[in-house]
Formats: structure tokens, C-alpha cells, sequence
């Protein structure tokens, strides 16, 4: 047994960070005690050196991506609420941040974002007494954000395939979007926009 020089509690030996050099091979600090010294000093460090700490963490980010990605799944899965009110509060401090993001990540996934749009307005009329027809679809896109830029405001509707090439005015095929994302698409198609937006 042994007492710890910080929290004054007397615990088992393996309960301290070992060291060789000590008489009995371990620290005089218990491993938690170490742990919560060693936080603050890299959050004292953090904060001392911002840009640093970013480049470094960018830098461990791209060898670590999938343990990081896992990591974060285990801890969303284990405080869904927690990260759900993180969440909701950083989309109204950073309103323009998140729109960025949120038109980056259609951009480069136009199909799952297409589903996503449809997925989520299936289950909001699910929910409600809105008819299943076309004309109620289009209602329901006036009130969203426009599908391209995600700006809010006044909507009208675009075709993903323009009727001029053959699209259909049905649900799979309209999107909410901004007046200016829809005169910049005009009638082309989705792809050939993109790629001269690009």
C-alpha cells in the first residue's frame, strides 16, 4: 500500500504510475491523481499554443481517422441526448458554419442527399394529415431551406432532371431551392451544373 502525494488517499501499489528510478518502482502520485495532472497541463498548453495544437491534432486525425470515427460512434451511441443538445446549441450560435457544411456534404453526396430530402419529408407526412399527392409535396418544399445552398427565405421548386429532358413533376424529382441556385441551374442537368459551378 501506498499513499498518494496529491489526493492523500492509500491505495494498492499498482494503483500508481510506475517509475524505475523510485525505491519501490512507482511515483508517489496515484494514476488517476497523474491523469487529471496530465489533462490540465495539455489543456494549460492548448490554450497557450492554438495553432499548434490544431495542426497537431489535423495531423494525428489523418493517420487515426477510422479509430477516431469509431470513438465517436461509441460516445454518440452512449449519450444520444448529450450530443443531441451540443448539436442543437451549435447550429445556433454557428448558423452560417453549419450551412456551409451542410452544402459541402450535398455537394458531394447529391444522391444521398436527394434521398435524405425525401426520406425526411415521408416521415413528416407520415406524421401528418397532409394529402400524398404532388401539390401537397410542393407545399411542404415551400417551407425548407433551399436543397443546393441551404439558405432560407422564399423557395421556389426545381426539377433534378429538367422537364425539358424528360424529368417528371413528380415528388422524387422536385427539391426545394433558392431563387438564385434555380436560375443558375436553369435546364441543366444536376451533374453538368455542378461541374461548371465547380
Amino acid at each position: 500500500m501506498k499513499t498518494c502525494n496529491v489526493c492523500g488517499e492509500t491505495k494498492p501499489l499498482p494503483d500508481f504510475v510506475p517509475r524505475k528510478e523510485a525505491r519501490d518502482g512507482y511515483r508517489g502520485t496515484c494514476r488517476v491523481c497523474w491523469r487529471e495532472r496530465t489533462r490540465l497541463a495539455s489543456q494549460r498548453w492548448r490554450e497557450r499554443h492554438p495553432e499548434q495544437a490544431a495542426e497537431s491534432y489535423r495531423n494525428w486525425l489523418e493517420k487515426n481517422r477510422e479509430y477516431d470515427r469509431e470513438r465517436c460512434n461509441r460516445y454518440d451511441a452512449t449519450n444520444r441526448e448529450k450530443r443531441r443538445q451540443a448539436r442543437a446549441k451549435s447550429r445556433k450560435e454557428n448558423p452560417e458554419h453549419h450551412r456551409a457544411l451542410n452544402k459541402a456534404w450535398r455537394e458531394a453526396n447529391i444522391e444521398k442527399a436527394r434521398a435524405a430530402c425525401l426520406a425526411y419529408y415521408h416521415r413528416k407526412r407520415s406524421s401528418s394529415d397532409l394529402d400524398k399527392s404532388t401539390d401537397a409535396y410542393v407545399a411542404w418544399l415551400m417551407l425548407q431551406n433551399c436543397f443546393y445552398c441551404g439558405a432560407k427565405g422564399k423557395m421556389t421548386i426545381d426539377h433534378v432532371i429538367p422537364i425539358s429532358r424528360g424529368g417528371k413533376h413528380v415528388a422524387d424529382n422536385i427539391v426545394p431551392a433558392c431563387q438564385s441556385c434555380n436560375s443558375s441551374k436553369g435546364a441543366k442537368p444536376l451533374e453538368e451544373w455542378h461541374g461548371r459551378a465547380a
